[in-house]
């Protein structure tokens, strides 16, 4: 007995044991249409089972292309991360070195104003060590990338 369905023949139906089974409760349904119920809810049964199948490979497949994307947005973001550290580092070196000329342009400009009060009064030396100074801090940094 299938979903309150009973099956029987035509020889169920012309046997006198069958004919006093047909009376019981029931819905009785003939064994060919019986049989071709059977085979219609296996086929759905199938199809059904096609379909799922066909959704698990799908859900599987973009599975696999989501965990892609995600492990290559990760790469992605350390790369950025480690760009942006070194930007950061050379930002603070250019920062420094933006303090340091500025400083050396400072100290320069107060021995031009002294030489030109009194040229004699700022010894060679001083002028000399000045100028040192001035070439070593203009010297391009190193890995710097300043070749002019």
């Amino acid at each position: 007995m299938m979903d309150g369905l009973i099956r029987y023949t035509v020889e169920d139906a012309l046997t006198q044991q069958g004919l006093q089974t047909l009376e019981g409760p029931g819905l009785w349904i003939r064994a060919a249409d019986y049989d071709e119920h059977q085979v219609q809810v296996k086929q759905r049964e199938e199809a059904l089972h096609q379909r799922l199948t066909a959704a698990d490979e799908r859900a599987d497949s973009l599975e696999a292309g989501l965990k892609w994307e995600s492990d290559r947005n990760a790469l992605l973001l350390a790369s950025l991360t480690e760009a942006e550290d070194m930007l950061s580092v050379s930002s603070l070196e250019a920062g420094q070195r933006i303090e340091d000329l500025e400083g050396l342009l400072l100290q320069t400009n107060e021995l031009l104003y002294a030489i030109q009060g009194d040229p004699g009064a700022v010894p060679s030396s001083a002028i000399d060590a000045m100028r040192g100074e001035v070439f070593t801090a203009l010297k391009p940094a190193e890995g710097g990338g300043d070749d002019a």
